[in-house]
């Protein structure tokens, strides 16, 4: 029986799920799904964007969204960063900039 909404899967999955989700939302056979998908991915241009952008935007079985997470821990690093900043504290991360303010 097709699923109603589409998810990524997350027990049932080669690289991101997509293809599995696909397949139960849909009805369709797994392995013929994973083949065209193939296909398209490696023989168009916009293949293995939309790839990647329905691993980033669709949710997972649990409800998990990447693109979501990856959003929230950006905004909790800035807002560590801005909280370090105002008090005076040196920032924290790979893109520091060196000041020079320990120099006399």
């Amino acid at each position: 029986m097709p699923a109603t909404e589409l998810k990524r899967s997350e027990s049932d999955k080669i690289l991101g799920g997509v293809c599995s989700g696909l397949a139960k939302t849909y009805g369709w056979d797994l392995t013929i799904t994973r083949i065209v998908t193939a296909v398209i991915v490696l023989g168009t241009g916009v293949g293995p964007v939309l790839y990647v952008l329905a691993w980033l935007l669709l949710p997972s079985d649990s409800g998990k969204v990447i693109a979501q997470q990856a959003a929230e821990q950006g905004k909790a690093w800035y807002d560590d960063q801005k909280a370090k900043r105002e008090q005076g504290q040196q920032n924290s991360g790979p893109n520091d900039i060196y000041r020079g303010d320990d120099l006399r």
